[in-house]
């Protein structure tokens, strides 16, 4: 009996692709550095196309606020009181982002802000706190007390139709006072000027002792101290553009004559 035997063939693999129908693998390093430079340009384009084609496309314009914007948007009694200035809509609204509790106009030779304060006691120390507060608000700088004095009386005579146009109970004034800046190098840059009106509206509610108030605060543009014109045609200036304002000031609603309580003599 014939014990021999052939020694075993070695098997084969299949081949992994019989009819060629895949590119082979980029074994060798220039092949692996194309296949790699294809695939980041490939990745670039897609990144980068889409953000020039954004760009190059006209930009969506934000629509213009509105001094009725304005007023809706940032003066807090504005619901209760809708307090309006003609004057003010011949101006641009400002939009400042940082100013979420007043309204902003630029007026041209003046600065314009109106904040509303509501729930103010019905006194005139009460009224003139509440207005030194606003005016430190809108200026955003630490004022000193600035004593609003009250001149209901001296715009009745003057202005007939006001406090029937707006069902204003009591009107605070400043006096002119001045606002410094400081410049990048720390040195006193230079100033504005200002006056400032309050007006006053208590509820017409059964016991109640609280009122909504409005302040006005007029600004000169910033000067640097020694430049432009004196203090005494600035002052005017300020001045000028708050009576102005003021001879202006209505209500939007018919409601308020009901809400008028007439003249305070406090």
């Amino acid at each position: 009996m014939n014990d021999f035997h052939h020694p075993a063939q070695p098997l084969r693999a299949p081949h992994a692709d019989p009819l060629g129908r895949f590119r082979g693998a980029p074994l060798n390093g220039k092949r692996r550095a194309k296949y790699s430079m294809v695939v980041v340009l490939i990745l670039v384009m897609l990144g980068v196309v889409p953000f020039l084609i954004d760009a190059s496309l006209p930009r969506p314009q934000s629509p213009q606020m509105t001094t009725d914007d304005a007023y809706t948007s940032f003066v807090n009694t504005d619901t209760d009181w809708p307090l309006r200035f003609s004057f003010l809509e011949e101006c641009d609204v400002v939009r400042d982002p940082i100013a979420f509790y007043y309204a902003q106009f630029d007026c041209g030779d003046v600065d314009v802000r109106v904040m509303g304060m509501p729930q103010v006691d019905k006194d005139l120390p009460a009224m003139a706190l509440a207005m030194n507060r606003s005016i430190r608000a809108m200026e955003k700088a630490q004022v000193d007390d600035l004593s609003p004095h009250e001149v209901t009386r001296n715009m009745e005579s003057t202005h007939h139709q006001l406090l029937e146009s707006t069902g204003v109970d009591t009107i605070l004034m400043t006096d002119p006072f001045q606002l410094g800046w400081i410049s990048s190098n720390g040195a006193h840059g230079g100033f504005t000027m200002n006056y400032a009106v309050g007006f006053f509206r208590g509820h017409n509610s059964t016991g109640s002792n609280q009122g909504s108030l409005v302040t006005v605060d007029v600004s000169t543009k910033p000067l640097a101290r020694g430049s432009g014109p004196g203090d005494a045609v600035l002052m005017d200036t300020a001045l000028s553009y708050a009576m102005t304002i003021v001879e202006s000031a209505h209500t939007t609603s018919g409601a308020d004559d009901s809400e008028s309580k007439g003249v305070s003599n406090v």
